[in-house]
């Protein structure tokens, strides 16, 4: 089981006000790239997953979607190269429910901003919807 953890809200459905600087432009691009990344790292481990289950599924003499072709022939290429087999992996990802204030807040080491980013992260931990932060949870 895989935790990861982001200091970014989704980027997708927050509402951002206009940067005011070179910095907040810059902060905002590493964070759109750093999200597209990770983004991108969970569907392939979906993928994976979705071809593991495939690969079960046939070997128990079920039916293969579609869908399914192009994860399951990814993991026979995998096996057939030599390589050591994929394994499921399940990922569960934390966001902040709203922006913590982008670098200059999260980098500020005063006791009591530091309190109350882990106070957040708790309450944004506690109150974890899979559905919602698009965990990859395999069947």
């Amino acid at each position: 089981m895989l935790h990861v953890v982001s200091v970014e809200p989704d980027l997708g459905s927050t509402i951002f006000r206009r940067p005011r600087s070179t910095a907040e432009t810059v902060d905002r691009a590493m964070s759109i790239m750093f999200a597209a990344t990770t983004d991108r790292d969970i569907e392939v481990a979906a993928q994976i997953n979705r071809g593991l289950e495939a690969l079960e599924n046939t070997r128990a003499g079920g039916e293969l979607s579609g869908k399914d072709m192009g994860a399951l022939l990814i993991e026979l290429g995998r096996r057939s190269s030599g390589r050591k087999p994929y394994r499921k992996l399940q990922i569960h990802r934390y966001r902040p429910a709203n922006t913590l204030g982008g670098v200059g807040r999260w980098l500020d080491f005063d006791q009591a901003t530091v309190a109350d980013l882990i106070d957040l992260g708790f309450a944004d931990t506690v109150q974890h919807d899979c559905g919602r932060q698009g965990c990859e949870v395999p069947a």
